[in-house]
C-alpha cells in the first residue's frame, strides 16, 4: 500500500511541475569561457538547443530569475524568447483534438494514427516495387519499432536509411519524414529524380525510433525527450537513446545523472530501441549506402563524430572526415538553395556541441557504414505550426538526394 501512495504521490508531483509556466530562454556567449559555463548547465537544465552562438533552456518560471541572475554573474546577456510554452502546447492540443479524424499529411498524428498509415502506403505500393512493414524491435514498453521497406524483389541493392523521433518531442521530424514517404510513392512516375532513385536504391524508413516516448508527448508530457525505462529514480525516467550507443559511451557530452534530458544509461546500449538499431547496422553493414537521423532542431547538416580524443581532449576526427564534410557541404547548400535559408554543416563536435554515445557514430565505427549524417530540421522550438511541415520536408528532400549525388561523385562509392 505505502509502494502505491508514493507512487502516486510522485506522479502528482510529476502532473504539476508539467502544468506550472515554462519559459525558453535565448542565452548568448561570446568566448569559450561563456561555452564552457553554458555546457555545464546541460545536466541541470532542459536545454532545447546548443551552439557556438546561442543556447535555448527551458525551465519553470519560479526558476527563471535565479538562472538570470546566476547568467548576469558569468558575464551572459540572455532574454525570454518564449513567455508560456504551457500556453502554445495548449494551444496545440485543443486544435489537434477538433481536427478531422485520420491521418493528415499536412498536420502531425499520433502513434496510432502513423502506424496505420505506414500499413496503408505499404498496401498501395508503386507497381513493380515491394513494400513491407516489419519491426525493428519492440520498445521499453513493448510497442513495435515499424520499419517501411521499399524495394525490388530479390533485391541486393544499397540501402538508403532514413529514421526520426529518436527524441520524441520531435514532431515535426516525423512529419517530415512521412512527407519523404509520400513523395516518393507518389511521383515515381512524374519525378525523374524519384524514379533514378527509387530504381537505383532500396529503401529503409522508421518514422519513430521512439514510440513509448512519442506516444508520451501525445497523452502526458508534450516535452518529453527521452524513452520511458523506468529508472532507479521514480521521478526520473527514461534514457536518451542518442547517447547510448557504444561510441564513447559514458564520456564527455553525455548525462550520469537519471534526472538528465541527456542520461546515457546504466551501460552501453541499455536499451531496447538502441539494441534494435543497432543489429539492423550491423546485420545490413556496408550494404548501406547512407544512415540518415533526422532531429530537430536549428538548421544543421551533421556527420560524425560527436564526442572528443580522450587523450588531446579535441574533437574526434574520422579518418575520412574530409570526404563526409563535403557530402555535408552539398546537402546542405542544396537545403540553403530551397528557401534561401543558413544552415550548418560539419562534424557535430566542432559545429555543434560535444556529443558521446551517438547513434550515427555507432553505425559508422561498430558497422562499417560510411556515410552518416544528422540533419537537424527549421524551427525555433518543438512546438510549430503544421504549416512548417511542407517547408521542412522540401529541405530535407533536397538535402537527402544531394547528398546521394555527391556519395556517387565520391572516390568511395560503389554501387554493389
Amino acid at each position: 500500500m505505502l509502494k502505491y501512495f508514493i507512487l502516486s504521490l510522485l506522479f502528482c508531483v510529476a502532473l504539476a511541475e508539467q502544468s506550472a509556466t515554462h519559459q525558453l530562454l535565448h542565452i548568448y556567449p561570446e568566448n569559450d569561457v561563456h561555452l564552457t559555463f553554458l555546457e555545464s548547465l546541460r545536466n541541470k537544465y532542459d536545454v532545447w538547443y546548443a551552439a557556438s552562438d546561442r543556447y535555448d533552456i527551458l525551465l519553470p518560471l519560479p526558476q527563471v530569475q535565479s538562472l538570470q541572475i546566476e547568467l548576469q554573474d558569468a558575464g551572459l546577456t540572455s532574454k525570454i524568447f518564449i513567455e508560456d510554452i504551457n500556453k502554445i502546447i495548449d494551444d496545440e492540443r485543443e486544435r489537434l483534438r477538433v481536427k478531422a479524424p485520420g491521418f493528415d499529411y499536412e498536420d502531425f498524428n499520433n502513434l496510432t494514427m502513423c502506424n496505420q498509415e505506414l500499413d496503408k502506403i505499404a498496401a498501395k505500393c508503386i507497381p513493380g516495387f515491394v513494400c513491407t512493414i516489419d519491426s525493428i524491435g519492440d520498445s521499453t514498453e513493448k510497442r513495435p519499432i515499424k520499419r517501411l521497406k521499399i524495394s525490388r524483389r530479390d533485391s541486393k541493392r544499397k540501402i538508403v536509411w532514413l529514421d526520426a523521433t529518436t527524441h520524441a518531442r520531435e514532431w515535426l521530424t516525423t512529419a517530415t519524414l512521412f512527407k519523404i514517404v509520400k513523395h516518393m510513392q507518389d511521383n515515381y512516375n512524374g519525378d525523374s529524380l524519384v524514379k533514378s532513385l527509387l530504381d537505383k536504391y532500396d529503401w529503409h524508413f522508421i518514422p519513430i525510433v521512439n514510440p513509448d516516448g512519442y506516444d508520451f508527448t501525445w497523452t502526458q508530457n508534450r516535452m518529453w525527450r527521452k524513452n520511458r525505462r523506468m529508472n532507479m529514480k521514480p521521478r526520473c525516467p527514461g534514457v536518451d537513446l542518442n547517447r547510448n550507443a557504444d561510441n564513447a559511451w559514458g564520456t564527455t557530452g553525455s548525462g550520469e545523472d537519471e534526472c538528465s534530458e541527456i542520461y546515457r544509461g546504466p551501460k552501453v546500449a541499455s536499451e531496447p530501441e538502441t539494441q534494435a538499431l543497432k543489429r539492423q547496422y550491423n546485420l545490413l553493414g556496408q550494404n548501406v549506402l547512407e544512415v540518415i537521423n533526422i532531429h530537430a532542431y536549428g538548421q544543421y547538416w551533421m556527420t560524425s563524430y560527436g564526442h572528443v580524443n580522450p587523450v588531446t581532449k579535441k574533437c574526434y576526427e574520422a579518418p575520412d572526415e574530409k570526404e563526409t564534410v563535403r557530402i555535408a557541404n552539398a546537402a546542405a547548400d542544396a537545403i540553403q538553395e530551397v528557401f534561401n535559408t543558413t544552415w550548418k554543416r560539419g562534424p557535430t563536435c566542432t559545429t555543434m556541441y560535444i556529443a558521446s554515445g551517438l547513434l550515427i557514430d555507432d553505425a559508422k565505427d561498430r558497422s562499417g557504414i560510411r556515410y552518416t549524417a544528422v540533419p537537424e530540421v527549421r524551427g525555433n522550438g518543438f512546438v510549430v505550426p503544421p504549416s512548417e511541415i511542407t517547408p521542412s520536408f522540401k529541405e530535407i528532400w533536397a538535402g537527402v538526394t544531394a547528398s546521394i549525388k555527391a556519395i556517387e561523385d565520391g572516390p568511395f562509392f560503389s554501387d554493389n
